[in-house]
């Protein structure tokens, strides 16, 4: 009997990604790395720059709850792919939704080798990621567009003990619910005979039964639609709220990978 691993990219909940690859995420990288480095730089400037500062007062942005957007595990970075899409099917090099934030491998790689407005864009994603509306994330982000912060060693040292602190204070309980499923989806480890199981008993076994129905209720969308894309954009849309859908969308997910 053969078993092989899936590590499903839970993400498919609004996203589609149309060629051939993998993910990272949590682990590194360089598209990875680099994004999660600028972030504490932009975080830096608006704690410790008397200009981030006052960017900071004008647009009464959280601190708190940026810095919580830079968990290593909620930055997921798509490789190999020939595109990308969000939920209304536009071709984009980033999709980020509440607490995660998805980056196309080839196109961020190209922003950070040669800087093109990085700062703006890595802004742009946090601000979305914590849930600032998406004109307002780039009004704002627009204010760090052409800067280069200067880091004194001592206030860099101040900054890095206070980004490393856990603070989940600024949190509601429905952000903390949401990263937790982020967290543990993101990596959901599906063990499973390839040669006997379908998308209905891959529900079964590796769901709770709570979340039987939506996964099932997927199945039928994905049956419906015969479109990847289609049935994701309608568990998003048709969900009634952010568990349904990611558990719809994984039935969707299954549907297609085993073509059952």
């Amino acid at each position: 009997m053969k078993y092989l691993l899936l590590i499903l990219h839970f993400s498919i909940c609004s996203l589609t990604l149309a060629g051939s690859g993998g993910q990272e995420g949590g682990g590194g990288g360089f598209v990875h790395d680099n994004f999660i480095f600028y972030g504490k730089k932009i975080l830096y400037y608006l704690r410790a720059n008397p200009k981030g500062q006052k960017v900071q007062k004008q647009y009464n942005l959280n601190m708190c709850r940026l810095k919580n957007t830079l968990n290593e595990n909620l930055i997921y970075v798509h490789k190999d792919r020939e595109s990308m899409f969000d939920h209304r099917g536009s071709l984009v090099d980033a999709y980020t939704y509440r607490w995660a934030i998805h980056l196309h491998d080839n196109h961020w790689k190209k922003y950070f080798e040669e800087r093109t407005d990085i700062y703006f864009l890595v802004f742009k994603e946090l601000l979305r990621s914590e849930g600032t509306h998406f004109d307002k994330a780039i009004d704002i982000s627009n204010t760090i567009k052409n800067f280069e912060p200067q880091i004194s060693t001592s206030k860099w040292d101040q900054f890095l003990q206070w980004f490393e602190r856990k603070d989940q204070d600024c949190l509601s309980n429905e952000d903390l619910r949401i990263i937790s499923e982020n967290e543990k989806n993101f990596q959901l480890e599906i063990s499973y005979d390839d040669t006997a199981m379908t998308s209905d008993t891959a529900c079964w076994k590796n769901v709770r039964t709570e979340n039987l129905k939506a996964c099932y209720w997927g199945v039928e969308v994905a049956k419906k639609f015969k479109d990847k894309m289609k049935a994701f954009i309608y568990c998003s849309k048709e969900a009634k709220d952010h568990s349904e859908r990611i558990y719809c969308e994984l039935g969707a997910y299954l549907y297609f990978y085993y073509q059952n």
